[in-house]
Order: C-alpha cells, then sequence, then structure tokens
C-alpha cells in the first residue's frame, strides 16, 4: 500500500479533509512508501500532529464533547492515559448526559483513539 492510499484511507475515515492530505502529502517523504502498512500510518500520524493537521479530529460532535471532557477533568484524563482502563466508563458516563444521541460503543472507541493520539504528541514532544 502506497502513502497516498493511507492519507485517502484518513480522508474516508475523516480523519482530515482533503485540503489537510494536500498539504501533508507535499511534506511525505517518498522513501516511506517502502515501509510497511503500519509502519505508513505511525509516520503519516506523527507528520499531521507535528504540522498541526491533526485538529480536524476535534470535529466530530464525540470528539469535542470528549475533548471538553478531558478539559474538565485533568486528574482523571492523566490517570486514564497512564492506563486506568476503568475511567473510560467515567468518561463514557459522561459523555452521555452530555448527548444521549452518542452510541456509547463509539464514544468507547473514539477514547481510544484519543488516547492513542494524544500518546503519539506525548513521545513527540519528549
Amino acid at each position: 500500500m502506497s502513502v497516498g492510499e493511507v492519507i485517502m484511507e484518513f480522508i474516508d475515515s475523516e480523519v482530515m479533509n482533503q485540503d489537510y492530505a494536500k498539504s501533508l502529502y507535499r511534506l511525505v517523504d517518498l522513501e516511506s512508501n517502502n515501509f510497511t502498512y503500519p509502519e505508513q500510518v505511525s509516520y503519516i500520524t506523527l507528520l499531521m500532529l507535528k504540522q498541526g493537521l491533526y485538529n480536524k479530529f476535534e470535529s466530530t460532535p464525540i470528539r469535542q464533547a470528549l475533548r471538553d471532557l478531558f478539559d474538565q477533568n485533568p486528574v482523571e484524563y492523566n490517570k486514564l492515559k497512564s492506563g486506568d482502563s476503568k475511567l473510560t466508563g467515567f468518561f463514557v458516563g459522561r459523555s452521555m448526559k452530555i448527548s444521549k444521541n452518542f452510541n456509547p460503543k463509539d464514544v468507547q472507541k473514539r477514547i481510544a483513539e484519543m488516547i492513542e493520539e494524544s500518546n503519539y504528541i506525548d513521545i513527540w514532544e519528549e
């Protein structure tokens, strides 16, 4: 799979829009086409984070609600990032109070994604 195809997957999954993808593609090292698929995803994710193209992540209502909850509950958020998985339920419950239309399984999935993304940012900033 090429880097371009990985970027297209990011667009299809609404991780980024086409404008971000065009900007990102201009920055991609063509040698990355030789990477394995997981390496390509990691490379593109890190490049997105470094270039500030990850703001699109906050565009979905669930992600925005979670971002707000993480900001309002920094102690619980840091414990969750450190591996206290029972706090996932805490954040799912709080998000359901914000909107009854959220699917709890979708919220759990978004929490896992956002924790993984924040770990990429933490690694990058070290």
